[in-house]
């Protein structure tokens, strides 16, 4: 957790939290699962067909 100049922590967004950084090229990517259990899906199965769903849209 970052502290501010006050010594306050600050908060972070849980996607900043969740947030991954390739080692070797530092792209920077997100789990799905974790990322489908901080937007509240109970079940990975309705996030992925959402995902799916709007890859074909776009």
């Amino acid at each position: 957790m970052e502290l501010n100049s006050n010594n306050i922590p600050e908060l972070q967004s849980p996607f900043k939290q969740l947030k991954e950084v390739d080692a070797k090229n530092g792209k920077e990517w997100w789990n799905s699962r974790k990322l489908a259990r901080v937007m509240g899906y109970g079940k990975y199965w309705n996030y992925e067909h959402l995902s799916d769903t709007i890859q074909k849209i776009l």
